[in-house]
């Protein structure tokens, strides 16, 4: 079976993060390094993990084109998984001004003068429609101490519930000038940019660690009851079934798989054999990659809901098949994560904005609805739920090996809380 999507693009491909490789590139040669205890440090030993299941899970991972750290030419992982073909850079030429347009356009209301230090937004312009470099403003020392507590302005714009309320946040933030919060915007809206660049071509996206969260609302922030159930009910007419249909055909599971990070550490003998030791393990489950993205155009070719949750159920079926054999396996969760975007190249010739996205959605034909949602891809999202016991299991190793020096468990808890414990 042909297993490509009507975009042209494999079934078993997905859109990554230039961050999540070039940080777990930098972990694997040591320059993550660290003498003390970090929450950083975990961070990167996540995402290590993550990388190792979206190498082992799908079949070619794109990441997008920029302008990366002067060392990301010279990180080894990232140059070995280019050159094997697992990890290919995507073309954005055709849309990428307009998504890039599109997302400044929603920010719009809440971009005043005030929120930047030279007076105009023209330097983030510049980052999102170039992909150019960063801004650098320096730590304001007149700011009183509770401007400083970026944690509080970062869980906020993470947490918000709709795209107007993380505008707020998000300009907050550049306002309070606090020390990588440029930094940190600039990370965000590069998020928001692959995610609308993932739906433009029908692939689903694996972000970092600390922005599974912030991925599965942005830019639609379906949480209101009312407004989901708006959708699902316009869903229901289209496909002439009921809601609760609908809600089942979208409801997310939970998957065993067997621990791919786990088997990479215990092969890896050294930094430099990682990048061979995760190729290896991804070579012996392409077996399970084909069959994973077969099952994925049947899907999507269905006739009818009933048909798409038996499907469903294979896949599941099958990941945990090959993860039956381990005492220890971990879990991946199959999501079809409810995102619209418009189709950025036949928009109007002003790029819609994205707190209408919804009532555009609403306002398409039922043939139209139909379509979109029997391509809406399903997402495996890497859980770290129920890590800390892995994570142990390998401290020491990760420390002799990559000098990763990790904060005790009580501050993993108190810091990730549910996160770590059976949530994400």
């Amino acid at each position: 079976m042909a297993n490509t999507l009507a975009g042209g693009y494999s079934a078993g491909s997905v859109v990554t993060s230039n961050t999540l490789i070039c940080e777990v590139s930098r972990l694997v040669e040591g320059n993550s390094a660290s003498s003390e205890p970090s929450y950083s440090g975990l961070w990167n030993v996540l995402d290590l993990m993550s990388v190792c299941e979206l190498f082992v899970l799908y079949d070619t991972v794109y990441t997008l084109p920029g302008k990366l750290s002067e060392d990301a030419g010279s990180l080894s992982l990232r140059s070995r998984l280019l050159a094997e073909g697992a990890l290919k850079e995507l073309d954005t030429s055709l849309f990428h001004d307009r998504i890039a347009n599109a997302i400044l356009g929603g920010l719009n209301p809440e971009l005043t003068s005030s929120g930047y230090p030279d007076g105009s937004p023209t330097r983030l312009e510049e980052f999102l429609l170039v992909g150019g470099c960063e801004p650098e403003y320096e730590f304001d020392p007149r700011l009183d101490d509770s401007r400083r507590d970026s944690r509080d302005f970062y869980t906020q714009i993470e947490d918000a519930e709709s795209f107007e309320e993380m505008g707020r946040f998000f300009i907050k933030l550049l306002e309070a000038r606090i020390t990588g919060a440029y930094q940190y915007c600039t990370s965000m809206l590069r998020d928001m940019y692959y995610i609308c660049a993932s739906e433009q071509i029908g692939l689903p996206y694996w972000p970092q660690f600390d922005r599974l969260e912030f991925a599965r609302k942005f830019p639609n922030y379906w949480d209101s009851f009312s407004l989901r159930e708006r959708v699902y009910s316009r869903l229901a007419t289209a496909l002439a079934t009921t809601v609760a249909d609908v809600y089942e055909d979208s409801r997310n599971e939970v998957a065993y798989i067997p621990p791919f990070s786990a088997l990479v550490l215990d092969k890896c003998s050294s930094p430099q054999t990682f990048a061979d030791t995760l190729l290896e393990v991804r070579g012996n489950y392409s077996k399970l990659r084909r069959q994973l993205a077969d099952l994925e155009i049947s899907r999507m070719n269905s006739t009818s809901l009933i048909e798409r949750r038996t499907i469903r159920h294979q896949q599941k079926d099958l990941l945990e098949l090959a993860a039956q054999s381990f005492d220890k396996p971990a879990t991946v969760s199959l999501e079809a994560i409810l995102r619209y975007i418009p189709d950025v190249v036949e928009a109007a010739l002003s790029p819609l904005d994205p707190t209408k996205y919804t009532v555009d959605l609403l306002l398409k034909p039922l043939g139209w609805i139909t379509t979109w949602w029997k391509r809406r891809p399903i997402s495996m999202v890497f859980r770290a739920a129920n890590r800390i016991a892995e994570i142990k299991r390998y401290e020491s190793l990760l420390m002799k090996m990559f000098g990763v020096h990790l904060p005790s468990e009580a501050d993993w808890k108190r810091y990730y809380g549910d996160r770590l414990k059976g949530g994400s």
